[in-house]
């Protein structure tokens, strides 16, 4: 099969995608570095993680519709949709007079951000051959990863002025916001309708939207995620509210299964998918690298400033080691892919390449930060290259494990879960990091002042130099330290799974099956 539309259409299409899909990422990547400065403003030291949370909630229980909804109305409207969505509420964001409003525009940020790339990357595919699609894939992976790249330097540029440091990180979402909005133009202008599809009355829409199935896997998420959120520092881990989310969760969860089950023919989350062990392994593996690639992103600037003692402001020069080479590994991987025409050979390498820092960084020697720091940009080198050889190769090969028409599904339900191991990874990642510091620093002998200031500022990205001397900053470093190896340690397991996974991938060509 090859594509009808004339080489200009093509390029407008992909310029579009690779534009929307850039911003998105940046939008993402962006916001740890601003975080320190919002939890200032609106005192919210204790529950800044729902920033990312809520956001990720959101933007997962969206990516769940956002499939079926394309199939009715078409890829070109959801986009602009979703587009809009996402810039109304960065710029309502400016406005947040409190945490809790600003975690709510941050939430309903991430109801467009949730179908924004998930959209961008089926609507290449429809318009692509299939001999084409891994390259056109590559370069909207490198869009991402440059994406990756200049969100935390946009961010940083914003608040690294004394004069505006407070006022920095409304300025930021308000640019957010615009550019978001003018996508949604550029869309309008540039976008076509992939396929004409067929005007279907509202009650036939509703009927076909799952909604037990909508509600209940909201339910589960939400219930998994707030306890992981709050438990340690507002709930107790043994208290009775923690062991209701646990229950009812296992429950939502269990009737999820039997109403999705009993659903064949419009659930929003597809059995077949689970039930398809090649496109279950491709579901499982996104999920789980995606827990351990969102939580290098948020704490990855902890470590560097707490540990190595590097100002916040050259953090986005020292994530480049690992964004850079991310945004080539995904660019690279697509013609590797078109050129041998197997995904399994790229996907086992990425993974062995993220294992391989993760050891790394368990194991960074206690040697001077002149030694000690160019062995952690190895270590970046190596984990950015092993992302950007997973994830763009793992949504090629989804692709041709189904036939055309349910492409846009199962990249639906893919983004769903990698939503949900987004948040899981930072909540969990959140969970471990903090409860560690918090035993350990009961341990220490510091004045309660001083203890004080570092529990308040479990989601800020300091510089403990700045604050302590002598005896007590080095054991403040080690304690950070060793709570940040706990972290990196629990994703080895994790990552070492992908790996054994990514083994009984079939090594096969990239066309679709049912195309075939």
């Amino acid at each position: 099969e090859n594509t009808t539309l004339p080489a200009s259409t093509l390029v407008a299409i992909t310029f579009t995608a690779c534009f929307v899909s850039m911003f998105a990422m940046a939008d993402q990547t962006a916001i740890p570095i601003i975080l320190p400065f919002i939890v200032e403003d609106l005192d919210a030291h204790n529950t800044i993680q729902w920033a990312g949370t809520g956001a990720l909630i959101s933007s997962t229980i969206f990516n769940i519709i956002i499939g079926r909804f394309a199939d009715f109305f078409g890829r070109r409207l959801m986009m602009i949709i979703s587009l809009f969505i996402i810039g109304i509420f960065e710029v309502m964001c400016v406005f947040a007079w409190n945490s809790t409003a600003f975690y709510i525009f941050r939430a309903l940020t991430g109801l467009g951000n949730g179908g924004t790339i998930s959209l961008a990357i089926v609507i290449v595919s429809d318009n692509v051959a299939h001999e084409q699609k891994a390259t056109f894939q590559g370069l909207l992976g490198l869009s991402i990863g440059i994406g990756s790249c200049f969100g935390p330097f946009l961010s940083s540029a914003f608040v690294s002025n004394i004069r505006h440091v407070h006022s920095g990180w409304k300025q930021y979402f308000f640019l957010m916001g615009c550019v978001f909005i003018l996508s949604g133009f550029l869309s309008i202008l540039t976008l076509s309708q992939t396929k004409e599809h067929k005007q279907v009355q509202p009650k036939k829409i509703l009927k076909s939207i799952d909604f037990p199935g909508l509600i209940f896997s909201t339910a589960v998420v939400i219930l998994i995620l707030l306890p992981l959120n709050m438990g340690g520092l507002n709930w107790n881990w043994k208290g009775l509210k923690v062991i209701l989310c646990c229950v009812f969760a296992f429950l939502s969860f269990v009737v999820l299964i039997l109403v999705e089950y009993g659903n064949k023919s419009s659930a929003l989350i597809p059995m077949s998918s689970f039930t398809n062990f090649k496109v279950c392994n491709f579901i499982l593996q996104t999920f789980l690298i995606s827990i351990v690639y969102s939580s290098m992103i948020y704490h990855l600037p902890i470590y560097f400033t707490s540990v190595h003692e590097i100002d916040t402001s050259h953090i986005p020069i020292i994530l480049l080691a690992m964004l850079i080479p991310l945004a080539l590994g995904s660019a690279v991987s697509g013609p590797i892919i078109s050129s041998l025409n197997r995904f399994k050979y790229v996907i086992v390498l990425g993974y062995t390449l993220v294992l391989m820092s993760l050891v790394m960084l368990c194991s960074t020697p206690k040697t001077p930060l002149k030694i000690k720091l160019p062995f952690s940009i190895i270590t970046l080198i190596f984990m950015g290259t092993g992302f950007g050889f997973i994830f763009t190769p793992l949504t090629t090969g989804i692709q041709s494990q189904v036939s055309k028409k349910d492409v846009s599904v199962v990249l639906s339900t893919k983004a769903v879960m990698k939503n949900f191991g987004n948040s899981l990874g930072i909540a969990m990642s959140y969970v471990i990091f903090s409860n560690s510091l918090i035993t350990k620093l009961e341990k220490l002998e510091l004045n309660e002042n001083s203890k004080n200031f570092v529990m308040k500022s479990l989601g800020k990205k300091m510089n403990l130099s700045f604050l302590f001397h002598g005896e007590s900053l080095i054991e403040l470093e080690k304690i950070y330290a060793s709570s940040l190896k706990n972290v990196f340690i629990v994703w080895i397991p994790v990552t070492i799974i992908c790996l054994v996974l990514s083994l009984f991938l079939e090594n096969k060509g990239v066309e679709n099956i049912a195309d075939e």
